[in-house]
């Protein structure tokens, strides 16, 4: 049958050819194809010949389909098959000879043949089975061969991968299906103290922590437990500034103590939204410091999954024969460590774990296959409290600490519930975490911080009505404990970047003659809003040192000027402009770098 559908010459059908050396009858290939006409071979420097990659009788077999090219290639795979795609082909006679098993493996990959022939299963097929790096790079070419999106092609190599479809033949590149173990309840009633005690001893015993963090780490895997019953899924954030602190260990260790574990040491998007849609896991992200910070689409599903209600994506699919779109559920619960910060909104949706490299006399048990097998049976008497107790956790409302953010009391409030069924103790004690841990960290994003240190600006020069955008910059780019002295791709912050900064929050600099500036009035109103514990114009003076009021334009806000022109003192602290401010934190929209070529300046103009 193959020997019929690939036709040599007829003086070459039988496979037969004379050796160039010496006359004699070269050994007969046992293989339908050995007649088919050769390539031409290429000089080797050491006297050998190669032949080129997808080449002669490696090309005739590329472009066989069905069984009968499954056939040819197990054929070649009896007659030396395997190795690179161009090596020596020798012969016994010393002469170059055929290696056809090498040829038709190489073909086997050769996506670009069969995009050309218009099989795009076959190109998903084969992309999938390529490392991350290499697909990357050929991606773009390959959507363009088969006339789609990149984005398309992608999700489809994404959807072969998941479902271990894709691959080459006889490859390992198939990948593994997922397998969940699901933990038998524990035998006997669980006390929840005692737990807790024994979840906070085991994380110390590995990793070195301190002990509101250790019991942070201990109340979070109790909730992965209880993902499907709660409305916020605060993500834990292991961070440290260097290697070698213990994040991988405590991605390891908490693999033995939630449910459902996917430990991921990078992932795409289509990976993660189509996992979680399926399987419901916890993820558990290493290396995040790699690929997660700048990966927007990445983190927007990240983020997406912070609150139940809100926890979708949207795709396009393809339904009989048509594209609809379609939800896709991002939904869990994730530990995602790396090196250094994250985004601001991932910080902003996280129990933050700080990791320190420990010292030479600080000691910490090693986690092997005897310590995680104490884990899992920790694992079990999870399973047995979350059975018997999990609609009283989920009906709690925790009473909050003074001091947090809303952001962080959401984040906390799950890992409130589950310290007070555990008793009052334990509930003062987790409430102290969540204030040592995630009180007033709200001054640590970037739109905060950036507010704060103005203010400390205008106070330190006892708070006249308007400072200059180039005095500002100036005693920003001092601060060398922040991010100012090098913000503009490794430049200190220009006025241009400071109006960029700004802008978001709805504060914008005023022309004067001698250049432009920033009205402590237009201040004032944001400082309010997000930075409550200064009062907005506290400690500001409302008088100079010789007890001359400000002049009218630094009594904008205070006045209550409506946006009809209207006074109200009512509301003293309302915005003068009309635009209003929306309360989140539009500091964390510039942290990505600009390019510096946006010239445009929303200013008002006197």
């Amino acid at each position: 049958m193959l020997a019929g559908a690939v036709r040599g010459p007829p003086d070459r059908a039988d496979g037969g050819r004379k050796a160039a050396a010496g006359g004699c009858d070269r050994p007969r290939l046992s293989s339908p194809l050995a007649g088919y006409p050769r390539a031409q071979s290429l000089p080797h420097p050491d006297g050998l010949r190669l032949r080129p990659r997808g080449a002669g009788t490696a090309a005739a077999a590329g472009r066989l389909r069905g069984p009968g090219a499954r056939q040819a290639a197990g054929m070649a795979g009896e007659n030396g098959g395997g190795g690179s795609a161009m090596r020596p082909l020798t012969a016994p006679n010393g002469e170059a000879g055929d290696d056809l098993g090498t040829m038709v493996e190489a073909e086997a990959g050769n996506w670009r043949q069969a995009a050309e022939l218009g099989d795009w299963q076959r190109v998903v097929e084969i992309l999938a089975g390529l490392p991350a790096i290499e697909f990357d790079r050929v991606r773009a070419e390959a959507a363009k061969l088969l006339k789609c999106r990149t984005t398309t092609l992608t999700e489809e190599v994404e959807k072969a991968r998941i479902s271990g479809e894709g691959g080459t033949e006889g490859g390992g590149a198939a990948g593994r299906p997922l397998v969940f173990e699901e933990p038998e309840p524990w035998p006997a009633p669980v006390d929840p103290g005692a737990l807790l005690e024994e979840l906070v001893a085991a994380v110390r015993q590995h990793v070195l922590l301190p002990g509101e963090a250790a019991l942070a780490v201990g109340l979070w895997a109790v909730m992965t437990h209880l993902v499907d019953r709660i409305e916020i899924a605060p993500r834990l954030l292991i961070k440290s500034p260097q290697p070698r602190c213990g994040k991988t260990t405590l991605l390891d260790l908490l693999a033995c103590l939630v449910a459902r574990p996917v430990p991921a040491n990078n992932v795409t998007p289509a990976v993660v939204f189509r996992l979680i849609d399926r399987h419901r896991p916890t993820l558990l992200i290493d290396e995040a410091d790699t690929f997660l910070r700048e990966n927007e689409e990445l983190r927007g599903a990240v983020n997406s999954g912070h609150r139940r209600s809100l926890a979708w994506v949207l795709r396009n699919v393809e339904v009989g024969g048509d594209w609809e779109p379609r939800q896709f559920s991002t939904w869990c619960a994730m530990a995602i460590a790396g090196i250094g910060r994250q985004h601001a909104t991932i910080e902003d949706r996280s129990v933050v774990i700080e990791l320190q490299r420990r010292l030479a006399g600080e000691r910490i048990e090693r986690l092997d296959d005897k310590a995680r097998d104490r884990l899992r049976e920790l694992r079990r008497k999870i399973a047995r409290l979350v059975r018997d107790f999990g609609p009283i956790i989920t009906s709690t409302r925790p009473r909050e600490p003074e001091g947090l953010h809303d952001r962080a009391a959401d984040n906390w409030r799950p890992l409130l519930a589950i310290a007070e069924l555990a008793g009052e103790a334990w509930a003062g004690r987790a409430r102290e975490a969540a204030k040592t841990l995630s009180g007033g960290d709200d001054a640590e994003t970037p739109g905060a911080m950036l507010l704060a240190d103005i203010h400390e600006i205008f106070h330190a020069r006892k708070n006249p009505p308007e400072l200059s955008s180039s005095v500002i910059c100036d005693e920003l780019a001092k601060r060398e404990d922040r991010p100012w002295p090098e913000i503009s791709r490794g430049k200190p912050v220009t006025g241009q970047k400071l109006a960029a900064m700004l802008r978001p929050f709805g504060v914008r600099a005023v022309h004067r003659r001698t250049g432009y500036v920033y009205r402590r009035s237009d201040l004032e109103a944001v400082w309010k809003r997000y930075l409550p514990d200064t009062g907005g114009n506290e400690p500001s003076h409302r008088h100079d040192p010789n007890g001359a009021a400000d002049s009218d334009e630094s009594q904008t806000v205070t006045d209550g000027a409506r946006c009809d022109g209207s006074l109200s003192g009512a509301n003293p602290t309302a915005p003068r402009v009309c635009d209003g401010v929306t309360v989140h934190d539009p500091g964390a929209d510039w942290e990505r770098e600009t390019d510096g070529t946006d010239q445009e300046h929303e200013t008002e103009v006197i």
